[in-house]
C-alpha cells in the first residue's frame, strides 16, 4: 500500500503522468493520499507543484472514468 511520503518521492519522477496516477490507483492508492501528496508538495516546493498541480487531479478523473466504465 501507498503513502503520503512515497507519493511526494514518486512525484519527483520527472515522466509523471495521468497514467501513472491511473496505474497508483489500480494499484490500491487511495485519492485522499494523493492529494495528501500534491499539498506536502504545494507547500515545500512551488515549482515544481506548478509543474504537477494537474496531472494528479487529471490522473484520479481519469482513473473514476475507467472505474465506472467510461472509458
Amino acid at each position: 500500500m501507498y503513502d503520503v511520503e512515497t507519493f511526494v518521492r514518486g512525484f519527483r519522477n520527472a515522466e509523471l503522468n495521468a497514467a501513472c496516477i491511473v496505474v497508483m490507483m489500480r494499484d490500491g492508492a487511495l485519492e485522499r493520499a494523493l492529494l495528501d501528496a500534491l499539498a506536502v508538495i504545494q507547500e515545500n516546493d512551488t515549482e515544481w507543484y506548478d509543474r504537477i498541480k494537474y496531472v494528479v487531479p487529471q490522473g484520479i478523473s481519469q482513473y473514476k472514468e475507467e472505474a465506472n466504465g467510461w472509458a
